[in-house]
C-alpha cells in the first residue's frame, strides 16, 4: 500500500496546492515511496472499506476546524482500522476538555497522551534528550523554546525523538515533542518547521526523511 491520505481544511488553507501538506511534506513523502490522496476535512470523509487502500492517514492542523469533535469520532473510526496515523500540528483544534479522552483513544495507538496543558511561558523549558538523526535537519532550535503541548508516552510503544523539560507549579514536567511508532507518529506545532524572520525561509527543525 502506497496510498496515504492527506486531510486538510480547505476553509483556512484553500485548495491542496496551497496546503502545509502539500508545499513541505509532499515531496519527502513521494521520496519514500508514497502517494498522497487528498481530502477537505470540511466534505465527506471515506468510511469502511474506502480506507482500506490506505497505508496511514497525514495532517497538519494549525487553525480551529469547524467541526473538531465529529473530525475527531471519524479519526477515531478511521484509525481503528489499522492505517497508521502520523500527526503534524494539532490534532483538532480548537480542542475542548471534554475532547481529550477522545483524543487521548487516538495517540494511544502511537503510545502517546495528550495531558491537556500547553506551555506557553518557555524561558525556563530546556531540551533533555535529542534524536540528531531526527532533529535540527534544516534548523536548530533556539535557546528559547517555542511554546509546546504537554505530552507523554503511554505503554512504551512510541520512540521518543524530542523531550523537553520544564519547571511548573506543580513539579518538574518532561514532554515528547516528536515521537514515531510502529503506529504511526506525531511531531508538535512549532516544532515541525521554523521560520527564519530575515529572509521568510522556512525549515525543517526535524528531518521527515527520517
Amino acid at each position: 500500500k502506497r496510498h496515504l491520505l492527506a486531510l486538510y481544511d480547505g476553509k483556512n488553507e484553500g485548495p491542496p496546492h496551497l496546503t502545509r501538506l502539500h508545499k513541505l511534506a509532499e515531496m519527502p513523502l513521494n521520496y519514500l515511496g508514497f502517494i498522497l490522496d487528498f481530502r477537505d476535512v470540511n466534505r465527506p470523509l471515506p468510511e469502511g472499506d474506502d480506507l482500506n487502500g490506505y497505508r496511514g492517514i497525514v495532517t497538519w492542523f494549525t487553525e480551529p476546524l469547524d467541526t473538531p469533535k465529529s473530525y475527531l469520532t471519524w479519526l477515531e473510526q478511521a484509525t481503528a482500522r489499522g492505517p497508521k496515523y502520523v500527526q503534524l500540528g494539532e490534532i483538532a483544534p480548537r480542542e475542548a476538555d471534554d475532547m481529550f479522552p477522545q483524543i487521548n483513544r487516538i495517540l494511544g495507538r502511537i503510545g502517546l497522551e495528550h495531558m491537556n496543558n500547553f506551555v506557553e511561558l518557555t524561558h525556563r523549558a530546556q531540551i533533555v534528550s535529542k534524536d540528531d538523526a531526527v532533529v535540527g535537519f534544516e534548523r536548530k532550535a533556539g535557546r528559547v523554546l517555542p511554546g509546546f503541548p504537554l505530552v507523554t508516552t503511554r505503554g512504551g510503544s512510541a520512540r521518543p525523538h524530542l523531550i523537553v523539560e520544564v519547571p511548573l507549579s506543580s513539579g518538574i514536567q518532561r514532554s515528547v515533542l516528536a515521537a514515531t511508532s510502529d503506529a504511526g507518529g506525531f511531531v508538535a506545532q512549532n516544532y515541525t518547521v521554523l521560520l527564519e524572520p530575515n529572509t521568510d525561509r522556512v525549515g525543517w527543525l526535524i528531518n521527515p526523511f527520517e
